[in-house]
């Protein structure tokens, strides 16, 4: 199941953003992305329109991803949150406050993105909430 996805890529450096841009491009149907460089850029995406899905940098707002998930007690979409790091309390954090998976920053996950913004999605509709899921692609 391919679903045209609506992505808000939030944070995270420019050749990662490059990467990812790169493999919606080449993903058919891969869905269309939009980033956001800053919080204020990203909550007014966020008032402007929901995304199907919401991928953040874990640097983002200054590494405080967690705290902005607890201020979104009923998010309407699944959130991907990517580190560098695979400490296991940035994991644990994430994903106790909402997120539905925690992805590693790496050059071959960043190039799986669209499959696995597909399959959180789809995921995260079959079961009709947040899903919990730390498991990395």
């Amino acid at each position: 199941m391919n679903v045209q996805l609506e992505i808000l890529l939030a944070g995270g450096d420019d050749a990662n953003i490059d990467l990812i841009r790169r493999a919606f491009n080449k993903h058919p149907g891969g869905g269309s992305l939009r980033v956001a460089r800053n919080a204020k850029e990203m909550h007014s995406l966020l008032r402007e329109h929901a995304p199907d899905i919401l991928i953040v940098d874990h640097n983002f707002q200054d590494g405080r991803v967690a705290d902005f998930l607890r201020s979104q007690m009923s998010l309407l979409f699944p959130v991907v949150v990517m580190t560098t790091e695979d400490e296991p309390r940035i994991n644990t954090d994430a994903l106790q406050v909402g997120a539905a998976k925690f992805i590693p920053k790496s050059p071959s996950t960043l190039e799986h993105m669209p499959e696995i913004a597909q399959d959180v999605f789809v995921r995260w509709k079959m079961q009709g909430s947040r899903i919990p899921s730390g498991s990395s692609h």
